[in-house]
């Protein structure tokens, strides 16, 4: 099979996300994922440089896609209630999205010089609701529980029901339905 000339990188985001999702963290190697895209390993160190950087960028294109979706649930809304309205949304709705997720998180455990990447956006989230003292208990509460959720959800920890993750969407939404009345 011939070779092709230009390294297509969103193509070889794609394919290294199927390997994960797919195979696990553990086998997405740089000859797996050159014997995918039918580029040799030296095109693949040529455009990502090593495993690391590769990571980075499959994780700054997730948390880019995530945004985007996110800004099209609030609009023109800066407010950080429905930032997290929008976060529970999207982490119940789209269940293959979170299994994307859960499997590049995976991917990141091996190798934590990329967890600054998700620390920084936890932060940020946090330092927002710090910011809006009359809701920021429920808000903080909503983020713990949505995060806890997917974590026993998709890392496999607790298996849950589709029934049962409805449940606990609503009673998420509740508890910030209960947030906004404060504000």
């Amino acid at each position: 099979m011939a070779r092709p000339t230009t390294i297509n990188k969103e193509r070889i985001l794609d394919i290294a996300e199927g390997i994960v999702n797919t195979s696990g963290a553990v086998n997405l190697t740089f000859d797996a994922i050159a014997k995918a895209a039918g580029i040799s390993k030296g095109g693949m160190q040529s455009c990502f440089g090593n495993k690391q950087n590769l990571i980075n960028e499959m994780l700054q294109r997730s948390i880019g896609s995530y945004e985007t979706a996110v800004e099209q649930l609030v609009g023109d809304s800066k407010s950080i209630y429905d930032r997290v309205r929008a976060h529970l949304t999207l982490t119940f709705s789209e269940v293959e999205d979170s299994q994307r997720a859960a499997a590049l998180m995976a991917a990141i455990f091996q190798y934590p010089q990329s967890m600054d990447i998700i620390q920084k956006w936890y932060r940020a989230m946090i330092e927002e609701i710090y910011q809006a003292p009359l809701m920021s208990q429920n808000l903080r509460i909503a983020l713990m529980a949505i995060e806890g959720a997917f974590f026993l959800r998709f890392f496999g920890l607790v298996p849950v029901s589709n029934e049962q993750w409805q449940t606990m969407y609503s009673d998420i939404l509740s508890l910030l339905e209960s947030s906004a009345l404060i504000d």
